[in-house]
């Protein structure tokens, strides 16, 4: 289990509220989905905007040796960095600094960033490989500009971001039993990104009630690495609502055919 950051909690009879997000998948992003999260925030009031982007803001595909035939092939090559790494992480980083940040900061009062698995840990697996007099190309939290930004980089891969009574995490597990394993690991109700599916599970025992909740994904259905298979992913974001004593309310945003309809408002893609 990683490191464990925590933000406070509201005073006596005030909430504070944060809308999250993850797997944004930088370039693979679905514009529509983006594009009502940024309406819906826009609508609540100044001091309640904001944002908890929780994973994999990057993509990074072609850092990956094993799936990836171009990384496979200029990796071996000399001129491999200088004339393909360097250009499409270039190329990346100013996808996500124009067409994510930029309007992100534009519309949220506070953001904080939590990394997924797309995010460092690809650029450090690579780095690995690539020679060390490279290293410094390649910086993300320098790159994002989050300091001069104001966005607060709030835990790496793996780390965790509680709100009270909420644990917060980009996701680690897989499959059937991912949300009984989040919640065995984090001993607390816990929201997790990671799988792209919008789902909720309860988990009962002698003494306390959990939930699990895996949000759904801010980036297109069908990326470059499915194929043109079917998934049951889905499109989406959240709500949360801190109080003072660290109970929270949690509500899931699900977009469906570029629309969503929050608090009987229709907001469209």
């Amino acid at each position: 289990m990683g490191k464990i950051y925590r933000l406070d909690l509201p005073k006596k009879n005030k909430t504070q509220s944060y809308v999250i997000c993850g797997d944004l998948h930088a370039q693979f992003i679905h514009e529509p989905t983006f594009k009502i999260m940024l309406d819906y925030a826009s609508s609540l009031p100044v001091g309640e905007r904001n944002l908890i982007i929780n994973g994999d803001l990057a993509d990074f595909p072609y850092f990956m040796m094993t799936k990836n035939a171009d990384a496979k092939k200029w990796i071996k090559r000399a001129d491999g960095v200088e004339e393909f790494f360097l250009p499409k992480y270039r190329e990346e980083i100013n996808f996500i600094n124009e067409k994510i940040l930029n309007p992100i900061c534009r519309v949220f009062d506070r953001v904080y960033f939590m990394e997924g698995n797309h995010d460092s840990p690809r650029i450090n697996a690579f780095l690995d490989m690539c020679p060390s007099q490279y290293s410094s190309q390649f910086n993300l939290k320098r790159d994002l500009m989050l300091k001069p930004r104001g966005i607060t980089h709030v835990g790496d891969y793996n780390d965790w971001l509680d709100l009270g009574k909420l644990a917060i995490t980009h996701g680690m597990f897989h499959g059937t039993s991912a949300l009984k394993k989040h919640v065995d690991t984090a001993r607390k109700s816990v929201i997790f990104s990671h799988v792209h599916v919008d789902e909720c599970k309860a988990f009962v025992t002698r003494d306390e009630f959990l939930k699990a909740w895996s949000l759904p994904a801010m980036c297109k259905l069908n990326p470059h690495y499915m194929k043109n298979r079917a998934s049951q992913w889905s499109n989406g974001f959240g709500k949360i609502t801190v109080f003072h004593d660290g109970l929270f309310d949690f509500k899931p945003i699900t977009v469906f055919k570029k629309r969503a309809v929050i608090d009987s408002r229709v907001f469209l893609g």
